[in-house]
This record gives C-alpha cells, structure tokens and sequence, in this order.
C-alpha cells in the first residue's frame, strides 16, 4: 500500500506523531492532511514548536492569519490557548481586516475566567477550598485602539457589531461549565461588554 492510499485520518494522525512538518512535502495527500485546520490546531496544541519564541505562531506564519477556517477553530477551541500560538487581539483585528463576520461576534461573545482570592472566616487567610472567578470579555474593544484607516475599511456589518456589541449578553455557565455559586456576584447571564 501507497502513502497515498491511506485514509485522510490515518495521514493526519502520522503527520501529527512524527511532530515533523517537513513531511508535508512528501505528497499532496500530506500537504493537504497537514494544512487541514483541525490538524494544525492539534499540531499547535501539542508539539512544542516554539521553545523560546517571544512571539505567537500565528504571527510567526503569517499566512496562516489569513486561514478563516482555522482561526474559528483555534477561538472555539478554548478560550483558554496559549498566547504563545495566538494573541487574541491581532485576530481581533485580522477578522476585521477579513470581513469574518462569524469569528468577530464570537470573539466579542467570548469570556476568560479569572479566579478572585477569597478570603476565609475572620482569619484573613485565602480560602481554598472554593475558588470563586470573574469573568472578563475576550476582547474588551473599549481599550482597543482603532485608525481612521482601520474604520474606513470595515464593512458596514462589522461596525454595527462593535457599535452593539455592549448589548450581547453572555451565558457563562454554557461557556465555563460552572455555576451561579462560582461567579462573583453570583450572575451567569452578563453583559461582558461596557457601553
């Protein structure tokens, strides 16, 4: 049997366990299975490829910037990725950029989960053994800084979603998995976006 030959599922998994993206040029079936955006999300997850890289791997490789199917894949993941394969702002921007109408309502919809320090009864020590969390918007578009040049280029779609997006309320327990109890304030339905 031809390398060929075999499932698209089988070429992703080789690709994926020999951690070697070179092998991409050994056929079109393995440059296709490498450049499929649930194979590269994988890839990103778990090899170590950038060591001690300063800088995010999709600023790295630009190109893959420009790759709608996998920046929706790497932002529906988890919110949770390492800054070290994408930083959150630049896709902000990109999908700006792109027109990605889809990626910038659920970047604008999306939550980070930061854990509060509570403190125990009267003793002043943190208590933990419940860890209670506030949650934060992916994006906060109040702090992003926008160009005349930037505005001039948006569809019209793109600016009314930035205009409402302090009218998107968010579930976070549909995100997060947790309860009313785990939140401060103690408010699963927010709005994450200031007005």
């Amino acid at each position: 049997m031809k390398l060929n030959e075999l499932s698209f599922d089988l070429q992703t998994l080789i690709f994926f366990f020999t951690q070697n993206p070179n092998l991409a040029t050994v056929s079109k079936s393995f440059y296709n299975a490498s450049h499929n955006p649930g194979t590269i999300l994988k890839c990103l997850l778990n090899w170590d490829i950038l060591g001690k890289e300063r800088h995010s791997y999709l600023e790295n490789f630009k190109r893959m910037n420009k790759n709608e199917n996998l920046i929706e894949a790497i932002i529906n993941k988890d919110t949770y990725i390492s800054k070290l394969i994408y930083d959150p702002v630049r896709i902000f921007y990109s999908s700006l950029e792109h027109d990605w109408l889809g990626i910038l309502r659920s970047m604008l919809s999306k939550t980070t989960l930061e854990r509060a320090l509570t403190f125990g009864n009267k003793t002043g020590e943190i208590d933990s053994q419940k860890p209670v969390y506030s949650a934060k918007a992916m994006i906060d578009i109040n702090s992003i800084r926008f160009s005349y040049r930037s505005f001039k280029e948006i569809s019209f779609e793109a600016f009314t979603l930035l205009e409402t997006a302090h009218t998107m309320q968010v579930d976070i327990s549909k995100q997060h998995g947790i309860t009313a109890q785990d939140l401060i304030g103690g408010n699963i339905i927010v709005y994450i976006t200031k007005n």
